[in-house]
């Protein structure tokens, strides 16, 4: 989770209320301050709010008078450098004790003339706003992840940089791009110094080797543009045949799994698959028992990859998964560190060969992506 920097309103109450002691952290925002009530749970009172929608809280919005860029302009990405500063600003003023959030607010009427206003969740002039809580309350608040600075979004490499340094942790989603936008010799520049990543390393060195065009990158450059993910190239596309010969091998390696765990029940039904070319009917199966096997010896293989112990890891993992937007490429560069006795090379071979595989019922279909 991490903070809405670019939010142009805040909720006060309790002393940071207008009138109340602290409200001098937030008086010199521009702005009119607008009463109204937000909810919060059993037990809150004054400046100690708990989790819940229990409770009618009095509070108080402001909405900044100085933010009037419209999206998508110059304005607007002035006005977002001067928002991350204004709630990094609020944020050392708050404290330590307090953590940033959003929560919904209804004005006190909706008009003058109209009766006290309920709050009703999408009615009655619902806004979702920012909003300081108390971390010892609010335990979600107490390990956001950082965000990056505007001006810094697409710095990609400057902001893997600083998360190896310790200086900020990113959310993992903010490194999808990390290795299709830069060359191999880039890469490795950026790896170089993590902990056992020369296997790692090899790999990528492989994909490389087999994916780049003449630029040096993955992405393949057309007159229109970049195309968003690395797609198999013509010359690795394999004949029906050899997809098969690799499918089997796979299936087989599932098999085997599905035996030393003890299920050779479902292990069996593997072997017995029989095989197609094309894609798979559109109807939905009545017989499951062969696909539940298959999906019991996926998840098997999966779990290694929600376990990596380490952060960085898993923004490795997200960025070996943009190359292409597919499980079997980013599987195949991060193997090494995942604790399972499976080949992830044959599946990846399958892919930079230009095929897949689904199976329906007993009957295994093999298509060209």
């Amino acid at each position: 989770m991490t903070r809405n920097n670019i939010c142009n309103s805040l909720i006060v109450y309790g002393s940071w209320a207008p009138g109340g002691k602290n409200h001098h952290l937030v008086q010199d925002l521009p702005g009119d301050w607008k009463k109204g009530i937000m909810l919060a749970g059993n037990g809150s009172s004054g400046d100690n709010l708990y989790p819940g929608e229990n409770i009618k809280i009095e509070s108080w919005i402001i909405k900044f008078s100085d933010c009037l860029a419209e999206m998508f302009t110059e304005e607007w990405e002035a006005q977002k450098v001067m928002l991350f500063d204004r709630w990094t600003e609020l944020d050392a003023k708050m404290g330590r004790d307090l953590g940033r959030d959003q929560r919904s607010w209804w004005p006190k009427k909706v008009k003058w003339w109209h009766k006290e206003n309920e709050p009703i969740r999408g009615k009655n002039g619902q806004q979702v706003i920012n909003v300081y809580l108390p971390i010892q309350n609010f335990s979600h608040l107490k390990n956001l992840y950082d965000t990056p600075r505007p001006e810094d979004e697409k710095d990609i490499k400057k902001l893997w940089l600083q998360q190896l340094s310790g200086e900020k942790k990113y959310e993992v989603h903010q490194f999808i791009s990390l290795i299709k936008d830069f060359t191999f010799p880039e890469c490795r520049e950026m790896f170089s110094t993590l902990p056992n990543i020369d296997p790692f390393l090899s790999k990528l060195s492989n994909l490389y080797n087999d994916m780049a065009y003449d630029s040096g990158y993955l992405l393949k450059q057309t007159n229109e543009g970049f195309h968003l993910y690395a797609i198999p190239i013509p010359e690795h596309v394999i004949s029906s045949d050899e997809a098969i010969e690799i499918v089997k091998k796979d299936l087989q390696q599932k098999s085997n799994i599905l035996e030393i765990n003890g299920n050779n029940t479902k292990s069996a039904l593997l072997k017995k698959v029989d095989f197609e070319v094309g894609k798979p009917p559109e109807i939905e199966s009545n017989n499951y028992e062969t696909e539940d096997a298959f999906e019991e010896v996926n998840e098997l293989i999966n779990e290694p990859s929600y376990n990596l112990k380490d952060h960085w890891k898993y923004c490795l993992s997200e960025a070996c998964y943009g190359i292409a937007s597919n499980y079997a490429v980013r599987d195949f560069l991060m193997s090494d560190f995942y604790k399972i006795n499976y080949d992830f090379n044959i599946p990846y071979q399958l892919w930079k060969g230009g095929w897949k595989y689904e199976l329906h019922k007993a009957t295994c279909y093999i298509f060209i992506k």
